[in-house]
């Protein structure tokens, strides 16, 4: 049957808990396996001293329950480092379809002013190039990058400027943009918002283990109760002998 913690008292389950806290996952895995191969070999002596083939059984259930809690954990701790990967690409991919387009746009411009173009696909032309110039801070960096290339893209679409952009990258350059606006925006969607519960259990896997409470009595009060000790408060009694008090 299965291992099922549900199945515990609520005593027993809290005192799991409590012990778990001075092991990793790892450990506890490893010292269960330990055990079982050792039953195999000694189970007849243990049972004369409380351990039978139910506590065994019991103990196999709950390390084959840790096993596969274990590989679904790093199945999603795996898709979550995917997901981020992903989402790096993409922003990777994003700042090189602004960089080009950027520098395509601004050569379209140039040879639209040489050429007398009309004033509107100029200013557009300027405009665009002015709003994406800095590159979104950390923070707003996907939203702000998604913005930028959504204008540049609507840059392109004049009939001016795709026209002056023909022979200069112009049909390559609303690829990538059209391409990383979609990796971008899938890859944001995808994107996990933190660590997650498989990656915290990783991470606290790998951290030192708290050390145990002192057990009670441990703490050494005998120096409080040196100080509350009434008699040790009290003043030395005053000495009536002529000698003490100065001639």
């Amino acid at each position: 049957m299965p291992f099922d913690p549900s199945a515990l008292s609520p005593h027993a389950r809290a005192a799991y808990i409590r012990l778990g806290w001075a092991y990793s996952s790892t450990d506890t895995l490893t010292q269960a396996n330990e055990v079982l191969n050792a039953l195999e070999k000694h189970t007849p002596h243990l049972a004369q001293h409380g351990f039978d083939a139910t506590d065994a059984a019991r103990l196999a259930d709950a390390r084959d329950a840790l096993e596969a809690a274990g590989v679904h954990r790093t199945e999603q701790a795996g898709a979550k480092q995917r997901g981020r990967l992903a989402f790096t690409d993409a922003i990777q991919q994003a700042m090189d379809a602004r960089a080009t387009s950027s520098a395509v746009l601004a050569a379209v411009r140039t040879a639209l002013r040489d050429t007398g173009a009309p004033e509107d696909p100029l200013r557009l032309a300027t405009t665009t190039l002015s709003q994406t110039a800095r590159l979104p801070r950390e923070g707003i960096r996907a939203v702000g990058l998604h913005t930028q290339l959504e204008l540049l893209l609507a840059a392109f679409a004049d009939h001016h400027i795709a026209g002056a952009a023909t022979a200069r990258g112009g049909p390559a350059t609303v690829a990538a943009l059209t391409a990383s606006i979609t990796t971008l925006l899938a890859a944001t969607r995808d994107r996990p918002a933190r660590r997650g519960t498989p990656e915290e259990t990783e991470f606290l896997d790998n951290q030192p283990r708290r050390p145990r409470a002192d057990p009670p009595g441990g703490l050494d009060t005998s120096q409080g109760s040196r100080s509350a000790d009434p008699e040790r408060m009290s003043p030395a009694p005053s000495d009536p002998s002529p000698s003490s008090h100065p001639r």
